[in-house]
């Protein structure tokens, strides 16, 4: 399992998407055609892309002053994602070239998580502790 408690922001609802992130990328395995893994690498993209936008409000409604900055690391990662991607299309027939577009995709998305994302937790939560009414997506206590 990719997963580790070491991921955990604790946002939940973050903390839910990365581990169907990191979930979808370890059940990606070296389906027969191309075809097949465009599919795979599509399906996660949409995920992904749904993730971020949903994890993006959250930036704006709790008007995290580093926004911006978190979209443009989800764009980023996107973009590398295609980019290696496209390789991985084309070239996934060999179990090397299937292994280096995981191994690349779960890392960045690890670095992601343990940078970006725990800065917006460490945000998020000290802006609950202090009772920010700006914030729209404050959890139950």
């Amino acid at each position: 399992m990719l997963w580790n408690r070491s991921y955990e922001t604790g946002v939940e609802e973050i903390d839910k998407q990365n581990l169907d992130l990191l979930s979808r990328l370890e059940a990606m395995t070296g389906p027969d055609t191309d075809m097949a893994r465009f599919e795979q690498l599509e399906n996660f993209e949409k995920a992904a892309m749904e993730y971020f936008e949903r994890e993006q409000a959250m930036h704006y409604d709790c008007r995290y002053s580093d926004a911006d900055i978190h979209r443009y690391a989800h764009a980023g990662y996107l973009k590398h994602l295609r980019r290696i991607g496209c390789d991985y299309v084309d070239r996934g027939e060999t179990l090397a070239h299937e292994m280096f577009f995981r191994k690349n995709a779960v890392e960045s998305l690890k670095k992601h998580i343990l940078n970006q994302d725990m800065s917006f937790a460490e945000f998020y939560k000290n802006a609950v502790d202090v009772e920010i009414e700006t914030c729209d997506h404050t959890p139950a206590r």
